[in-house]
């Protein structure tokens, strides 16, 4: 078996006690990982089919924890992904201490204090050794969430990401000349 090294989830960038961010990698490092994380993923698992011979492995691309910067931006896309998406929340799998507390924070993340669902909520999981918990806490909140009856205001629908992203959509940023020249804190 195929085993991903961690230079695949090393973060784009780290905020400093400012606020600041700051590089993790020099940009070539950077590039290298970014194109061989998909080629790992191709290689371990890939190119299976969904739903009518959609691919499943895809060109989106969740930014380690969650985080990058503008230039790292620009190497993902230029590197082939086409969408970079963030999450509503990490379900933080990897280190739960109950099937309790995972479902729990399963369920903030799709829900409002009120009970109420998240409209668009993307939810981060990890397929790991240590998010052992993962599918089963999943199992059990779409198990409740089915035996919700249809107009429930608490009943979520859950979809692919892909099925609601727009064909032909570009997600570079074209930065103004005048920018360019300015040395930009993120």
């Amino acid at each position: 078996m195929y085993r991903l090294t961690s230079s695949c989830h090393v973060p784009m960038l780290r905020v400093d006690e400012k606020g600041r961010s700051h590089p993790v990698e020099d940009e070539e490092t950077y590039r290298l990982n970014v194109r061989s994380s998909y080629e790992k993923l191709l290689e371990a698992i890939g190119d299976m089919t969904i739903e009518g011979g959609r691919p499943g492995l895809t060109r989106l691309m969740r930014p380690p924890q969650l985080a990058i910067s503008r230039n790292g931006c620009a190497v993902a896309l230029d590197e082939g992904f086409t969408y970079l998406v963030s999450g509503s929340g990490s379900a933080e799998d990897y280190g739960s201490v109950s099937m309790e507390s995972l479902e729990g924070i399963m369920d903030h993340i799709v829900h409002k204090r009120n009970g109420d669902v998240r409209r668009g909520a993307i939810m981060i999981m990890h397929m790991s050794g240590t998010a052992t918990r993962t599918p089963y806490a999943l199992d059990l909140l779409l198990t409740k969430n089915d035996q919700r009856p249809e107009g429930d205001p608490k009943k979520f629908k859950v979809g692919l990401l892909g099925d609601y992203l727009i064909d032909g959509y570009d997600q570079r940023m074209v930065t103004p000349k005048d920018m360019r020249e300015k040395q930009i804190d993120f």
